[in-house]
């Protein structure tokens, strides 16, 4: 007697109210973090950016001068683009032949990509740090900055290639990763100040004019208008890339790893394999190359260890709080589904925040700090919540539903979260404009200086690079490639298992087992 396997019904938790309210319950917390680390600060950007105050303090009073933000915001939006883009295209190219050894290498050539990965991310990003310092001049900083990023740029397009290269590149997983590629690209464009800050002037992009405005001029309100016109775009944006994903009903399925056969390996992913080390040399190898200039003095760790440990605890903790709250909202939204099969419209109230960071944030919480004189605030990290997060695991939660389990998939939950905590806490520790305005004795500036003061001034970038981000390269980083290898290898391994599909792809998911009848044939009855 043939057996049907029809496709699984709804879980139980989304018929019962009960279970609505308890998916409610869980997107409250994330919904307020984000209120209160993005929607605040954004309001109050609005608020100095359009009212007319009296100066308090070193703060100047008066309204922004709209008409000069808005004759060079454009321009510096431009440069924005420019320095990102290339950086961007070069990390895209070198992700190809990467992802391929991730999607098809064999499972020790998988984890060994992955690790490769992520390891040099916090020693290129604080390279990325040390050179914009103007040792080698704004156009050399310019140059060593888009190079500086290419292995983060590179492992996180990696990521969102690897389910297309599962995929067989369909039109449809291709399309979305060109989407979250463009989206990405955008945000980092109208967000990137390093270079502005630490090359010998205002720069060419507009947090680092907003940067300019607030911190030398103590014009709060011309920064509030160069931050409101960047998240009115990254706003825009974000409602853009959510309303998509929300009105073609996109998921995240499981589909199974294929096994390489014994003592075989495809091409593509030798190839990709090559590419990862040479790049994981280079991005190890720079900063030790340009430190060979510089001298350490004996005394100098013991000045660094306690404004490291500052630096890296709060923004590990940050990071873990934002994912548990991703977490939980993604299954209040995905599996218990509070609004029924519209639960996915509950993403909008999200969306504008999408793509913010703390950068277009940073007026407001100076403008904060100085107001209130919290001398504590500066240990909190700016931002403790992860919308790009939530999004990813509201996805890959609604796949699970459709497939009528979650049970057996907390790994590849666990496994995504976990790179996010790493992402995370190098995006807490180390973007430029919110150190500077968010931490005082505890900070990676404090790192900076002290290096500068007990070298006489005669520290090489690379040196700084590599003093900076002992704590993380030595210590983090390789617990956190452990820690994932305990879990199927590495975030990366587990994470080219989650294959963007659309509505129409999954709803044809039948579970294991003979195919079910085709029309016009008799379904036999119960055993």
């Amino acid at each position: 007697m043939t057996t049907v396997h029809p496709t699984p019904p709804a879980p139980a938790a989304a018929s019962d109210p009960r279970g609505r309210v308890l998916g409610a319950l869980l997107v409250l917390p994330m919904l307020l973090a984000t209120l209160v680390c993005i929607g605040w600060p954004a309001l109050d950007t609005l608020v100095r950016a359009t009212t007319v105050g009296e100066p308090s303090g070193p703060i100047a009073g008066g309204a922004a001068n709209w008409s000069g933000v808005l004759s060079v915001a454009g321009g510096l939006a431009f440069a924005g683009v420019v320095q990102v883009v290339p950086a961007v295209l070069a990390g895209t190219l070198v992700a190809i032949p990467i992802a391929q050894a991730l999607a098809l290498g064999a499972l020790a050539a998988r984890i060994g990509a992955a690790a490769l990965l992520v390891l040099p991310m916090p020693l290129a990003a604080a390279t990325w740090w040390a050179l914009g310092a103007g040792e080698i001049g704004p156009q050399g900083a310019v140059g060593t900055a888009t190079a500086a990023l290419l292995p983060t740029i590179a492992g996180v397009a990696a990521v969102v290639l690897v389910p297309v290269v599962r995929a067989g590149m369909r039109p449809a997983a291709t399309m979305l990763a060109v989407v979250g590629i463009g989206a990405a690209t955008a945000a980092i464009a109208l967000q990137s100040s390093v270079t502005g800050v630490f090359a010998g002037g205002p720069g060419g992009t507009i947090p680092a004019a907003s940067y300019e405005s607030a911190f030398r001029r103590f014009d709060l309100a011309d920064a509030a208008a160069l931050d409101l016109l960047v998240l009115v775009a990254l706003g825009v944006l974000g409602l853009v890339v959510v309303a998509l994903l929300v009105v073609t009903r996109t998921a995240v399925v499981i589909a199974p790893t294929p096994s390489a056969r014994s003592g075989s390996q495809p091409l593509a992913a030798t190839i990709g394999g090559l590419v990862a080390i040479v790049l994981a040399v280079a991005a190890v190898a720079m900063p030790i190359m340009l430190a060979t200039e510089g001298r350490m003095i004996d005394g100098v760790a013991g000045l660094l260890l306690p404004a490291a440990v500052g630096t890296w605890a709060p923004a590990l903790l940050g990071a873990a709080l934002a994912v548990v709250l991703a977490v939980a909202a993604a299954i209040g939204i995905a599996w218990h589904r509070p609004l029924g099969a519209a639960s996915g419209w509950l993403l909008v109230p999200f969306a504008p925040a999408l793509l913010v960071t703390a950068t277009p944030l940073v007026a407001s919480v100076f403008a904060r700090r100085l107001e209130l004189e919290l001398g504590t605030l500066p240990l909190v990290p700016t931002v403790v919540v992860s919308v790009p997060l939530l999004v990813a695991l509201t996805l890959l939660v609604a796949g699970m539903r459709r497939a009528g389990r979650l049970d057996g998939r907390l790994l590849a939950l666990a496994a995504l979260a976990s790179f996010a905590v790493l992402a995370a806490t190098n995006a807490q520790a180390l973007e430029p404009a919110r150190v500077l305005a968010v931490t005082e004795e505890s900070s990676i500036v404090l790192q900076l200086s002290t290096l500068s003061a007990a070298l006489g001034g005669g520290a090489s970038a690379g040196m700084i690079a590599l003093a900076t981000t002992l704590p993380v390269g030595v210590v983090l980083a390789p617990l956190v490639v452990v820690g994932l290898g305990a879990a199927r290898g590495a975030t990366l391994v587990v994470a080219d298992e989650l294959v963007p599909a659309a509505a129409t792809d999954a709803d044809r998911w039948v579970a294991p087992g003979p195919p079910p009848p085709q029309p016009g044939t008799r379904v036999p009855p119960p055993a």
